[in-house]
């Protein structure tokens, strides 16, 4: 459970910094950003169960 929580985590940080450090993803604005990190967290928890 704690090495599943913290891949969670990590993933978190990771999808929290992508809009960053993804060039194209920069010029998104805060609303795409935000819609695009829900998409990508949702796809993770589909991927988990």
């Amino acid at each position: 459970l704690s090495g599943l929580t913290q891949t969670i985590t990590m993933l978190t940080l990771y999808v929290s910094k992508l809009p960053y450090t993804v060039g194209p993803a920069s010029t998104l604005t805060p609303d795409q950003q935000r819609e695009r990190r829900r998409e990508l967290k949702r796809r993770f928890m589909e991927i988990k169960c």
